[in-house]
């Protein structure tokens, strides 16, 4: 093998590795988006101007994006999602009500090609509901 055939072969294995070090990059903001998320979603907390009513923004707006709420649905599209944060969430909780959940078990999938994710996390935690 010559000079060149090795210089190629090794520009082409730079790429690879640049390409596989992007989307580990990407699964960190991902984590990072998600932390950010569940700051927000606790009540009366606030990041960088969001709400509980305005962290659907933290969402990627298009229209085959999904969120899956226990006991509330699936919202496919920013538009649902929007809606269910503005009108379920957005309204707050009564005077004594507490609710505590945590993200754990993340399981984040990047596409081969870098340009899209999808994102699993299990949310255990507890409410209590003042009535």
């Amino acid at each position: 093998m010559d000079m060149e055939q090795r210089f190629a072969q090794l520009e082409e294995k730079i790429a690879t590795l640049e390409h596989e070090l992007d989307r580990v990059n990407s699964v960190n903001e991902i984590q990072r988006l998600m932390s950010k998320y569940m700051i927000v979603h606790v009540r009366n907390s606030k990041w960088d101007g969001l709400t509980q009513a305005t962290s659907w923004k933290l969402f990627a707006p298009r229209e085959d994006t999904t969120l899956e709420a226990m006991g509330r649905g699936i919202y496919v599209g920013i538009d649902k999602i929007r809606k269910m944060y503005e009108e379920l969430i957005g309204v707050g909780v009564e005077e004594g009500c507490m609710y505590e959940h945590d993200l754990t078990t993340a399981a984040i999938v990047v596409a081969k090609d870098g340009n899209t994710a999808r994102g699993l996390w299990l949310s255990p935690g507890h409410e209590t509901d003042p009535r």
